[in-house]
C-alpha cells in the first residue's frame, strides 16, 4: 500500500478537524500555526490550503492570509440550487442501472441515517458523517465521476456548516423514513421520479439548514423557494 506524503496527510487531517467544526466560520488559519501544529513546513501548508479552497472550505485572499469560509445566505442558497441539480441527475442515473445488492446497501445506510435523525440522543459528528456516506454512495453508484467530484465537494461543505450548530432533529421525528423513502425512489427504477424526489429532499435540506442558522431569505424569488410543508408533501 502507497504511504500518503505528508501533504495528503496534512490535508487530509486538516479537512478532518474542519469539518468536525473544530474552526468557527470566518476564522483565520494562520499559516505558520497549521505547519507547527501538524508539523509540516510553511510550504506543505499552502499546498494544503490550495486543495481545501478547491473543496470550498477555506479562503486565501492575498495579504491578508487564509480563513474559514464564512456562512453567506447568497453563497449557501447557490450551493443547494447546484447540488439539487447534481443530486438529482444523479438520482436519475442509478434509478436506471442500480441491482439488487447495491439496492439492498441504500436501504440498509438510509436506514440507519433516519435512526440517528430520529434518536433523542443525537452523536452530532457520527450523524453528519452518515449522511455525508449517504449521499455520497449514491453519487458513487451514477457512475459518473465529475458528478461525484462537485457532489462531494457541496457535502464537505456541507458536513462543515452542519459542524457549526446544533442540529435540531424535530422535522425528522415528524417526517420519519425520510432518507429510506428517498432511497425508495431511487430503486424503483423510476429515473423521472428519482430525479423529483431527490430535488425534494435537498429543497427541504435547504429550508432546514436556513431554519438552524437562523438566516432570513431575502424577498427576491428563488428557484428553490417554496413552503416547507409544501416540500414535504
Amino acid at each position: 500500500m502507497k504511504s500518503e506524503t505528508l501533504i495528503e496527510k496534512g490535508y487530509r487531517n486538516l479537512k478532518k478537524a474542519i469539518i468536525s467544526g473544530e474552526f468557527c466560520p470566518g476564522q483565520s488559519l494562520p499559516q505558520r500555526r497549521i505547519a507547527e501544529r501538524f508539523g509540516i513546513t510553511t510550504i506543505t501548508a499552502r499546498e494544503i490550503f490550495r486543495k481545501l479552497e478547491h473543496d470550498g472550505l477555506i479562503e486565501i485572499e492575498p495579504k491578508w492570509g487564509v480563513k474559514i469560509c464564512d456562512l453567506d445566505i447568497a453563497e449557501l442558497e447557490g450551493r443547494y440550487i447546484v447540488r439539487e441539480a447534481l443530486e438529482g441527475m444523479a438520482a436519475r442515473i442509478v434509478a436506471k442501472k442500480i441491482n439488487s445488492q447495491k439496492a439492498e446497501e441504500l436501504i440498509k445506510l438510509a436506514s440507519e441515517v433516519d435512526k440517528k435523525f430520529e434518536s433523542d440522543r443525537i452523536n452530532q459528528v457520527n450523524l453528519i458523517k452518515l449522511h455525508y456516506d449517504l449521499h455520497m454512495k449514491i453519487a458513487i453508484e451514477s457512475g459518473c465521476r465529475k458528478l461525484v467530484e462537485n457532489i462531494e465537494r457541496l457535502n464537505l461543505q456541507y458536513m462543515f456548516w452542519h459542524n457549526t450548530v446544533k442540529v435540531d432533529n424535530s422535522w425528522h421525528k415528524k417526517n420519519r423514513n425520510w432518507h429510506t423513502r428517498l432511497v425508495k425512489s431511487i430503486i424503483e427504477g423510476d429515473p423521472d421520479k428519482a430525479e423529483a424526489m431527490m430535488r425534494k429532499h435537498v429543497r427541504v435540506g435547504f429550508k432546514l439548514e436556513m431554519s438552524e442558522f437562523n438566516l432570513t431569505k431575502t424577498s427576491s424569488p428563488s428557484v428553490i423557494d417554496g413552503k416547507l410543508t409544501e416540500e414535504s408533501r
